[in-house]
C-alpha cells in the first residue's frame, strides 16, 4: 500500500517537472532564443514531454511541427513518427523506445 502511494507521488512530480520543462522550451521558442538548427529537436522534445504527460492533443500538434521542420534529422524524423503513433493511440508510457539514438 505504502509503495503505491510513493509511486503515485513520484508520478505526479514527474508530470509536474515534464510540464515545467515543456513550458520553458515554449517560452524559449517564443523569445526566439533557440538557434534555427535546433528548432526541430526542441519541438520534438516538447511533443514528447506532452505525450508522457498524457496531453495527446498538444503532443500531436508539436510532433507535426517537428516533422515539418526542414532541419530535423532523419533519426528524429523516425522517432517523431513513432512517438506520434503512440500519441495517436493515447499511450503515455514512459518506457516505449526502440533505440534509434546511437549510444556513445
Amino acid at each position: 500500500m505504502q509503495e503505491s502511494i510513493f509511486k503515485g507521488i513520484k508520478q505526479k512530480k514527474r508530470k509536474e517537472f515534464q510540464d515545467l520543462a515543456a513550458q520553458h522550451y515554449i517560452k524559449a521558442l517564443q523569445a526566439e532564443e533557440i538557434p534555427p538548427q535546433e528548432l526541430g529537436n526542441i519541438r520534438y522534445l516538447i511533443a514528447e514531454l506532452y505525450r508522457r504527460q498524457g496531453d495527446f492533443q498538444n503532443a500531436l500538434t508539436w510532433f507535426d511541427l517537428a516533422l515539418t521542420t526542414p532541419e530535423l534529422s532523419l533519426e528524429l524524423q523516425t522517432m517523431s513518427q513513432e512517438q506520434k503513433t503512440l500519441a495517436t493511440q493515447q499511450d503515455d508510457n514512459n518506457c516505449n523506445y526502440s533505440g534509434y539514438l546511437k549510444s556513445s
